[in-house]
């Protein structure tokens, strides 16, 4: 019997012909019989599989074999149809052994022969890729590989590649967390050949926040804007990345009323502490710097004109006035502002802080 389905093509996986055969001819018992999953299979949803199956009746050409290691006859995937074929006494299947030339090719192949777009039984999730990912990692390292942002971002894309489930924003929340892991540990490092600049079109609020409690546990020295500004639940905290700054208006605009007092009074509003990264230099005629000023010179500086342009009203001393720049609570002489390291030869403690003047406000 030989399926439609073509097999995920990997380096140092060797497939060998399909044939029928009895489930327990294969090592079912082991804690780990669906190898690259991190959640068994539901026993409710192998009930409508089993159901299914007496319905509809086996379809082997156009759906995957169940795969297993040629050489020690562990089963790999098909726990949901080796569940159902249980409650109907289903003693066989369609299978198909597999070779491994390395433990690398091993672990690449348990998780994605799970990514399907149409499966018969369930796609990947991204929980499922990030365990495959750190297991390669560590794979890497006693080969003495480095472990770099390329390497990050290119085996989260390759591993995932085929699900229809996991989204790209999903995907690449996981590749920050784990670059953003890798620089709490290493530091901030530029690889032989490879980019100056840390590119960051993520999410600064989730860097911040695995910085800060990998840095607490792993007892290291942080900027004291983390513990002062950060994490302290009383001070108004907005974290802006440039990539998407048009889109982020919502958040300056939602700090506004996070930081009024509820009188409207402009002398007891609080301070908004803002926290960027920055699309860093393309060419040797841009300084990083100059980018991170003019976050204030130019893309704050037109918000707030054009949020002045409807003359809004505010509270000073217990009287109305026209809002004017020095109202804004990110022009507050007590707000902190940071950004985020991004110079791989310069800034290479991925603790320390960036600070940069607004104008002349602080």
């Amino acid at each position: 019997m030989r399926t439609k389905i073509s097999k995920p093509k990997m380096n140092g996986v060797i497939y060998h012909p399909e044939t029928i055969e009895r489930w327990d001819s294969l090592n079912n018992d082991m804690s780990e019989t669906n190898y690259g999953r991190q959640t068994s299979c539901d026993i409710n949803d192998a009930k409508k599989f089993a159901e299914k199956i007496q319905e509809d009746g086996i379809d082997y050409v156009n759906h995957p074999p169940v795969f297993y290691d040629k050489k020690t006859r562990d089963r790999l995937n098909g726990e949901l149809r080796y569940l159902a074929s249980g409650m109907i006494n289903q003693q066989d299947w369609n299978m198909c052994p597999v070779e491994f030339q390395t433990i690398r090719a091993r672990i690449k192949f348990c998780t994605k022969s799970n990514n399907k777009k149409n499966p018969i039984d369930r796609d990947n999730t991204i929980e499922d890729i990030e365990a495959a990912v750190r297991e390669l990692m560590n794979v890497d390292r006693l080969e003495g590989i480095s472990i770099d942002e390329t390497w990050i971002e290119r085996e989260v894309l390759d591993m995932s590649d085929g699900s229809g489930d996991i989204s790209p924003t999903v995907k690449n929340r996981l590749i920050a967390t784990l670059v953003t892991e890798l620089h709490a540990a290493n530091g901030i490092k530029k690889s032989k050949g490879g980019e100056r600049y840390l590119k960051w079109d993520r999410s600064v609020s989730e860097r911040l926040a695995v910085l800060y409690s990998t840095g607490r546990k792993c007892n290291k020295t942080m900027d004291p804007w983390y513990d002062e500004v950060f994490a302290d639940k009383n001070k108004v905290t907005t974290c802006l990345e440039q990539f998407t700054f048009n889109s982020l208006y919502y958040k300056i605009l939602k700090s506004l009323p996070s930081a009024s007092h509820a009188s409207g009074e402009y002398n007891k509003q609080k301070p908004v502490n803002l926290a960027f990264s920055v699309k860093p230099p393309t060419s040797k005629k841009k300084d990083l710097n100059e980018i991170r000023q003019s976050m204030f010179t130019k893309y704050l500086f037109d918000f707030e004109t054009e949020y002045l342009s409807t003359r809004p009203m505010i509270v000073e001393n217990g009287r109305p006035v026209e809002m004017e720049r020095r109202h804004f609570p990110w022009n507050h002489s007590d707000a902190r502002h940071v950004f985020i390291p991004q110079d791989k030869v310069n800034e290479t403690d991925s603790y320390a802080l960036i600070r940069v003047k607004n104008r002349g406000f602080n």
